[in-house]
C-alpha cells in the first residue's frame, strides 16, 4: 500500500497548531526522549524503567487510560526491544510483543517506539492515519499491518521544502521521520476539523 495519492498536493496547504496542548507537547518531547535514550534503548533495560516509559507514553494520550495489567508481560516484550536497540528491523512478532506490555494499544506502543529510536519509529494515531490513508474508523487503523505499512511509506515520502521549512520552525530540531509524522498529524488535525 501506498500513501492516499493526493498526499503531497494536501501537504502543501499544510498548517500547523499552535494551541496551549501543543505547546505542552513539544515541551515534554526533549524530557521523554531523553528519559528513553538514558533508561530504555540500553542493554540492561529494568523493568521499573519500562513500567516508567509506558506511563509517560499514556501521559501523552488523554483521555486513554493505562490499564497496568499488561506489565505482566514485561520480559516478552524485552526481548523484543533488546532485539530493536540491536538494529533489527521490526517485525509483525515483535510489534505483538512490545505491545503486549505496552497497554495493548497500537497507538501508545508507536509513541513508545517513537521514543525509543526517533529515526526508525513514527508515531501512529488517528490522525495520521487519516492524513496518510483516508482511514477513518479505529478498525482501518488500529491495525498492527497498517502501522508496518506506515514505516514502510514514511521512508518513501519526501516534504516539499516548504513544508519542511514549516515543520522544522515548530520543532527546532527533530529527526526526518519525527518531521514526517508531525506533518501527516497536523494536516489529520486540519481536514478532520472542516
Amino acid at each position: 500500500m501506498a500513501f492516499e495519492a493526493t498526499l503531497q498536493a494536501r501537504l502543501g496547504n499544510l498548517e500547523i497548531r499552535d494551541g496551549p496542548i501543543d505547546a505542552m507537547y513539544r515541551a515534554t518531547y526533549p524530557v521523554f526522549l531523553d528519559y528513553f535514550q538514558q533508561r530504555i534503548a540500553v542493554p540492561n533495560l529494568t523493568e521499573n524503567d519500562a513500567k516508567i516509559a509506558v506511563t509517560l507514553v499514556y501521559a501523552w494520550m488523554t483521555p486513554a487510560k493505562l490499564n497496568t495489567e499488561h506489565w505482566s508481560n514485561f520480559n516478552i516484550a524485552k526481548d523484543a526491544l533488546r532485539e530493536l536497540t540491536a538494529g533489527m528491523v521490526l517485525n509483525l512478532d515483535q510489534l505483538k510483543q512490545i505491545k503486549s506490555f505496552v497497554g495493548g494499544s497500537l497507538i501508545a506502543t508507536s509513541k513508545f517506539l517513537h521514543l525509543l529510536d526517533p529515526n526508525r519509529f513514527a508515531i501512529w494515531d488517528r490522525r495520521v492515519a487519516y492524513a496518510g490513508y483516508r482511514y477513518r474508523y479505529h478498525s482501518q487503523y488500529n491495525r498492527n499491518d497498517a502501522y508496518l505499512t506506515y514505516l514502510d511509506d514514511l521512508k518513501e515520502l519526501a516534504l516539499s521544502p516548504h513544508v519542511d521549512r514549516l515543520v522544522s520552525n515548530a520543532l527546532n530540531d527533530a529527526s526526518e521521520v519525527r518531521k514526517k509524522e508531525f506533518a501527516l498529524f497536523h494536516l489529520g488535525i486540519q481536514e478532520t476539523a472542516t
